[in-house]
């Protein structure tokens, strides 16, 4: 039994290769979005949470004695 090569093997190769590719990259992406965190990454995450709580805690410690300097500032006069 003899295959000829007609065009629609080359198709059928062709969109072989494009899925495969296809595949992959979404495995990876899904991987990278959904996958397990490294320790690393779940170090350096935790290290963004602390410094974003201190630089929530300094403004609010600002603000604090800005009001306290206004109110003295207005109990003076």
């Amino acid at each position: 039994m003899q295959v000829s090569f007609t065009m629609e093997l080359v198709y059928l190769v062709i969109g072989l290769g494009v899925g495969l590719i296809l595949g992959i990259n979404l495995s990876v992406l899904y991987s990278r979005v959904f996958g397990l965190r490294t320790d690393a990454e779940k170090k350096l995450r935790q290290r963004i949470r602390n410094l974003e709580m201190r630089i929530r805690d300094k403004d609010r410690y600002i603000t604090e004695a800005i009001r306290s300097a206004r109110r003295e500032e207005a109990d003076s006069e």
